[in-house]
């Protein structure tokens, strides 16, 4: 079994299991060389992508992952960010939402509706759509909690 992981996140693998990690901006899947993967991770990375390279890469992680494999799918919460836009208590992992880092600049934000329009039409079937805090460390060492939209959908052709 074949595990491929997108973004800065820890993963215990059980023995047996390869797990590979990929950048999100250059992911070209050979299912010939590399085979079809189980599980796909891709956390706080989709908006690092241009909006017009979104579907192409939900399109190949489509393809990438066998039948019945499952892709689960880390975003900041546009809605969480906007709320305290407008309610003047900005602070700076507000910030980063919207804007990522100098390192990573984030694209776009979206919203729970969006992704889940996305992996809709990436031909994901979405079976769980919740929110959940992800948590960062700073360069500093200082721990963040980061709102996110955490969906997983699965590949049933």
């Amino acid at each position: 079994m074949k595990i491929a992981v997108f973004g800065n996140m820890d993963i215990e693998a059980d023995s047996g299991v390869e797990v590979r990690r990929f950048e999100i901006t250059s992911f070209y899947p050979n299912e010939k060389i590399d085979g079809l993967y189980y599980r796909i991770f891709v956390s706080n990375c989709i908006p690092e992508l241009p909006r017009e390279a979104v579907m192409d890469f939900l399109k190949k992680a489509h393809d990438a992952l066998e039948v019945n494999g499952e892709i689960i799918v880390q975003v900041p919460m546009a809605e969480f960010a906007a709320k305290q836009l407008f309610t003047n208590k900005a602070d700076p992992i507000t910030y980063y939402m919207l804007y990522g880092t100098d390192e990573h600049p984030f694209r776009a934000c979206y919203t729970m509706l969006q992704m889940r329009t996305l992996l809709a039409r990436a031909k994901f079937n979405v079976k769980e759509a919740t929110e959940a805090i992800l948590k960062l460390t700073t360069t500093d060492g200082e721990e963040l909690n980061l709102p996110v939209h955490n969906l997983v959908a699965v590949r049933n052709d």
